[in-house]
């Protein structure tokens, strides 16, 4: 039986020690399949990632001022409201907020914008306080907690880590809304694409070049969308008819071939850095994770829609196809652990690193691993205040920035049923704020003080009007320090009502506690809508906490049995019954999971506790944080303990219905990158702060669009482009537009690129005829096999029909390469790989010229050619570049290549053609 993992999400206990990994996921015909470990809640690590603790610590030696955190409650309020005005680039005034030794230094009108332990000295407050603030200039005016915020903060000494420089908030241009625009009304929509491009073209002075030669264009074509070049007779019918009409069909025969997935799967599988081995020092194989491989091929074939491609890769075993959610463990793992406990937790956060850093930049082009130890340094990407738990009858905790005060109100607005009732209305002092778990412990009778709202304090309480009958339900109760129905108050009015405790004197408080009833008698009159607020002076509320910020109230759950009831002897017999039913359906799922097996991980029903880590430190657990998305992205409004169904469901329902424009921005931009060889952005896999603009901001929204409107077909999108007389012009140099675009950015001309490693090798085994199409299953490998415990990978010298399949059914070894065509930019799959480079090295020609695999396939090539050509050299040569290169040869080229044969032979002949640049480049 393959074992299955059972390691956990996050570190709660620095001394917790994962002894096991992720091993081969175990999936069954009948759909039940254990997933892994690995990743019991994407949603629950990118909110953990995305809060995982304070900015940089070698921008910080921080000492926070009490009860404000600088970095997380000041810098972000004075960068989203202040440095538009007033940061690097503008300093109106002469007034920078962006770092210290300017926001506390003189500014030109000689006044100081904040002064330490003084905010009455301090200009900023003025300026941003009052009836009508001065500041900020053309937006909203500061909250009155935020105004308190800064004041607590100013009094308390304006503390601001040393070296640390505020960050102005940028909108990012890639999660604005989809500006969509036609430029000229155009016949077809292929035309319309044309036209954002010409218009850039003749701002710059150019022009598309030429329409592409017949023969240029299907070799183009089949290539790009294949990966396999055109026969000859394929290339004699178009140039018969070379017209739109039969282009178009050919476009479509093409986008319908099964060698489509092939071909595109790959440049998916590179994003995803999917791989068939660990990794690491032992590196050993996952001899069953090609089915993620095969379900990627299918979907693309199949024209599976694009959202619902990613939400079938989050929650694939939620929804009917376990195979998908293979992307999730496709990474690296280290499945050798150490003694050290601490270490091994670090393997585990790496794990995590690489699942959220994946799924960051292959589903919305962020950076999401640039957030693992502290705040993302350009990219917006904090996560949305977490939604609290639903208001409960026996005990609500509401805290808040610390704000001083005088009079605190607690206005209730609805019930579920009656009047309101409070139990108690606690007021704490600040540095003495409840604990998630519920009340402190008990102060005692030596510091009544401080829970400073009980009447033994000194606080006063008064309402909006008491309930008639006084028997139980009295004003002087609600902070008598008693707790129970029979030492509560009651509103006079159904539904509404409210409560003031009025403090000695004024106060600085963080947090107020209230309940219905503790004791869990009574639930009925509890407060689900409310506002609590508090005033320095009489009449002047400011709104501290509200109910907007907590889940829904579904009503409280049954109050327990108080009796334990003893079984019958039908119930236990029934009990046992059902542990032997689950006894013989573990025993049936083992068998069946014998016969086949995926390495699609093993996920537990409820994850443990997720909690943000200080620095990213596993030995430093902060507080508990819920699942949710980067901010930019939304909520998902998930309770804190959620399932790991309805987490990662809920993520893939959101992938599948949402509108925001991140997902069609990036899929599309990856799309034309593969097509022309670069994105319209440059970056395709970072869409933030720090990534490329695109070239076309307009024809990107466009195209953006029409996914979405075409059903989110990436088939539709390619023909776009396919169609497009972009795509279809033709790729020589001209001397003019060299000048002015020597990269090709403007797209005056098809860029022509060398063929990927994949595409190399499998058009040298169709030339030969020695190409096995036959799709998906276990691949072949390109080692010679070995049983190392550290593997130890050597390449394969001898080659048959096994190793002749397509190139994408190579087992893919992370950080091992082929041989011959590992030189050619293979990604290595220990990261992901949105872009492949394109090096010109002396091992790739090397490799081409001498290797036994191009010197077997030239072999084989010349045996072919005579076979079909007879024993004329004249007639081998013609054939030999017809079925190469679908044309004739040149009289210059005949002539070279029978001296070439005469002196060395037919095979040398296809080994030079083999290297030459006309079968190596995409044209």
């Amino acid at each position: 039986m393959v074992p299955r993992r059972q390691t956990q999400l996050n570190v709660e206990d620095s001394l917790r020690f994962f002894e096991r990994g992720p091993k081969l996921a175990l999936q069954s015909p009948l759909g039940n399949l254990w997933l892994s470990r690995l990743l019991y809640s994407l949603l629950a690590i990118v909110t953990s990632w995305t809060l995982i603790a304070q900015p940089l610590a070698a921008q910080a030696q921080a000492t926070a001022s009490p009860g404000i955190d600088f970095v997380r409650e000041i810098a972000p309020l004075l960068s989203a409201r202040c440095l538009q005005c007033h940061g690097p680039e503008t300093a109106e005034g002469g007034v920078r907020l962006d770092r210290a030794e300017n926001a506390l230094a003189e500014a030109d009108s000689g006044s100081r914008p904040i002064v330490p332990g003084d905010p009455a000295a301090s200009h900023l407050l003025e300026l941003v306080a009052g009836e009508e603030p001065e500041m900020p200039e053309g937006g909203p005016p500061l909250t009155a907690e935020e105004i308190e915020r800064l004041r607590v903060w100013i009094a308390s000494g304006a503390d601001w880590p040393t070296g640390f420089v505020i960050e102005p908030r940028r909108e990012l241009w890639s999660v604005q809304p989809l500006a969509v625009t036609e430029p000229v009304p155009a016949s077809n929509p292929s035309e319309v694409l044309d036209r954002f491009v010409e218009r850039k073209l003749f701002e710059l002075g150019l022009q598309r070049s030429a329409p592409a030669a017949p023969q240029t264009l299907i070799r183009r074509l089949f290539l790009d969308v294949i990966g396999l070049p055109p026969s000859q007779q394929e290339v004699n019918e178009f140039v018969a008819d070379p017209s739109d009409a039969r282009y178009a069909q050919l476009v479509d025969r093409l986008l319908a071939s099964p060698q489509y997935g092939e071909r595109w799967g790959r440049h998916w599988l590179d994003v995803v850095r999917f791989a068939e081995s660990n990794g690491f020092e032992t590196n050993v194989e996952r001899p069953s994770a090609y089915h993620y491989r095969d379900w990627v091929i299918e979907a693309l074939n199949q024209d599976l829609p694009y959202n619902r491609f990613l939400a079938l890769q989050i929650a694939g075993d939620q929804l009917g196809e376990d195979r998908a959610t293979g992307f999730l463990v496709g990474g690296p793992w280290d499945q050798v652990k150490s003694p050290d406990p601490i270490l091994t937790q670090n393997q585990r956060q790496d794990e995590l690193a690489d699942i959220v850093n994946t799924t960051g930049t292959a589903f919305f082009g962020l950076t999401l691993g640039c957030a693992r130890c502290h705040h993302h340094k350009f990219d917006p990407t904090g996560t949305p205040p977490q939604r609290r738990a639903a208001v409960n009858s026996r005990e609500n905790i509401d805290r808040f920035a610390p704000v001083t005060a005088k009079w605190i109100r607690f206005t209730c607005l609805q019930t579920n049923q009656a009047e309101p009732c409070l139990d108690e209305l606690e007021v704490w002092a600040l540095d003495e704020v409840p604990t998630a778990a519920g009340r402190p412990e008990s102060p005692g009778a030596a510091k009544p003080w401080l829970n400073v709202g009980l009447v033994t304090c000194g606080a006063k309480a008064s309402s909006s009007g008491d309930y008639p009958d006084r028997s139980k339900h009295r004003l002087e109760q609600v902070n008598d320090g008693r707790v129970g129905n029979d030492y509560s108050w009651i509103s006079s009015e159904s539904g509404k009502g409210w409560v003031e405790i009025e403090l000695p004197a004024e106060q600085l408080i963080s947090a107020v506690v209230w309940g219905r009833d503790r004791n869990q008698v009574y639930r009925d009159r509890t407060p689900i809508e409310y506002r609590i607020e508090v005033a320095r002076q009489p009449g002047e509320w400011q709104t501290v906490a509200t109910e907007a910020d907590r889940l829904p109230f579904g009503g409280d759950a049954p109050a327990a049995v108080s009796e334990a009831v003893p079984p019958t002897a039908e119930w236990t017999a029934l009990q046992r019954e059902l542990e032997q039913l689950d006894q013989s359906i573990a025993t049936l799922h083992r068998q069946i999971t014998l016969a086949q097996s995926a390495y699609v991980g093993t996920f537990v029903s409820q994850p443990e506790p997720t909690k943000r880590l200080e620095r990213g430190e596993v030995t430093a657990p902060q507080e508990v944080v819920g699942p949710g998305l980067p901010q930019l992205l939304g909520d998902l409004e998930l309770p804190v303990d959620a399932t790991d169904g309805e987490r990662r469901l809920t993520l893939a329902r959101w992938l599948e219905t949402s509108a925001h424009p991140l997902l069609a921005r990036v899929i599309v931009n990856r799309v034309w990158q593969f097509h022309f060889g670069q994105g319209l952005a440059g970056t395709p896999s970072d869409f933030g702060t720090k990534g490329v603009p695109p070239s076309h901001p307009d024809l990107l929204d466009w195209l953006a669009a029409e996914l979405v409107a075409r059903g989110w077909s990436l088939k539709a999108i390619h023909k776009l482009v396919l169609l497009s007389a972009t795509y279809r012009q033709d790729n020589k140099p001209r001397s003019e537009a060299l000048r002015l675009d020597a990269g090709n950015q403007w797209l005056w001309r098809f860029q022509p690129r060398r063929l990927e490693s994949e595409a190399i090798r499998d058009a040298m085994l169709l030339a030969s005829g020695e190409l096995d199409l036959k799709p998906g299953g276990p691949g072949f490998s390109a080692f010679e096999p070995n049983d190392n415990y550290v593997r130890v990978y050597l390449p394969r010298e001898t080659f048959g029909p096994n190793e002749f399949r397509r190139m994408i059914y190579m087992q893919k070894i992370r950080m091992e390469q082929d041989a011959t065509f590992g030189t050619f930019d293979t990604p290595d799959a220990a990261q992901v790989c949105p872009v492949r480079s394109r090096s010109v090295t002396p091992l790739q020609a090397l490799n081409l010229l001498n290797s036994p695999f191009v010197l077997g396939r030239a072999a084989t090539l010349a045996g072919r050619l005579q076979a079909e050509a007879g024993d004329q050299a004249a007639a081998q040569i013609d054939a030999a570049y017809r079925l190469l290169f679908g044309r004739s040869a040149t009289e210059p080229e005949r002539i070279a290549a029978e001296r070439l044969v005469a002196q060395y032979g037919l095979t040398a002949l296809c080994r030079a053609l083999l290297n030459s640049n006309e079968f190596l480049i995409l044209p």
